[in-house]
């Protein structure tokens, strides 16, 4: 609760005057010491249940936080160079209608992504308990949302990572392109991201419709996955097209849009799994 805001403003920062490289050092120290500690701390407590190892290695997420995090402040203060402008004193007008639209911008994009992690946490209430509806044991109905989950949307989500770096990347270029009104420049980049997004996502879930027993059987030595992962092939395209299209309304100052368009597709999405879940026999459909 304390670390990750303040690397996520961090990352921020980096992220504005265009370091990449750091963000990407932290974020693979980040993962290095999740992983590291998260096996380390499973094998300790093994011994206690498979339940009492993985609660505890919970706390290797923490440790990655808290690495990356120093990480960052190292670069900040021994790395980065430091200007020699007075910061701006706050009875300065204009300084507090920038604070005031930090923090409105800052309110609208953090619920826009609350709500994709609160759609998850639905998901794990409502699904289990309708497949359980269904006709299914408590057992059988947290293997299902496992396979979904654990295994599935896992695949289906890993291409978004390209997507995800193409709007990294060109945000700040086209927040700099439409605060300086080069508009021509500002199209040019939102046309290619979008191309891009468009290409690749196409080309990722084809290969996730066509290869998802292979897939499945490689990544996870069973072929139980393969029929979600089929189901959520379209998962690449409409999830790279929507981080990107987010981020090109984001810099043109159409905040709430992306905020109601996820709204509107979390209230369908529990709609439909309430009711669609409960019918016997569609399980992963």
């Amino acid at each position: 609760m304390f670390v990750v805001p303040l690397l996520s403003l961090l990352r921020g920062y980096l992220q504005g005057i265009e370091l990449y490289n750091v963000i990407a050092f932290s974020e693979i120290i980040e993962q290095a010491i999740r992983v590291f500690f998260m096996l380390v701390i499973v094998v300790l407590y093994m011994p206690q249940g498979p339940a009492i190892a993985t609660g505890n290695s919970m706390i290797s997420t923490s440790l990655g936080a808290i690495s990356a995090f120093f990480v960052l402040i190292s670069y900040y203060l021994f790395v980065n160079r430091k200007s020699d402008q007075p910061p701006p004193r706050w009875k300065d007008t204009s300084f507090q209608k920038e604070i005031k639209w930090f923090l409105n911008s800052s309110l609208i994009i953090s619920l826009t992504r609350l709500l994709v992690p609160l759609s998850d946490a639905l998901d794990a209430i409502i699904i289990p308990n309708r497949l359980q509806a269904a006709g299914y044991t408590s057992a059988e109905a947290t293997a299902i949302f496992g396979v979904l989950t654990g295994m599935a949307a896992l695949v289906a989500y890993m291409p978004t990572l390209v997507t995800a770096a193409i709007s990294h990347t060109l945000a700040m270029r086209m927040v700099a392109d439409w605060e300086a009104r080069n508009f021509d420049g500002f199209y040019l980049r939102t046309r290619i991201a979008l191309k891009i997004s468009w290409i690749w996502g196409w080309t990722a879930s084809l290969f996730l419709y066509v290869y998802n027993e292979e897939i499945s059987l490689i990544l996870f030595d069973t072929i139980e996955a393969a029929k979600p992962i089929q189901y959520l092939f379209i998962v690449p395209l409409l999830v790279g097209i929507r981080e990107v299209s987010t981020s090109i309304l984001w810099v043109q100052e159409y905040k709430k849009v992306p905020l109601i368009g996820l709204i509107v597709g979390i209230s369908i999405s529990i709609v439909v799994h309430y009711y669609l879940v409960a019918i016997p026999g569609l399980n992963y459909c």
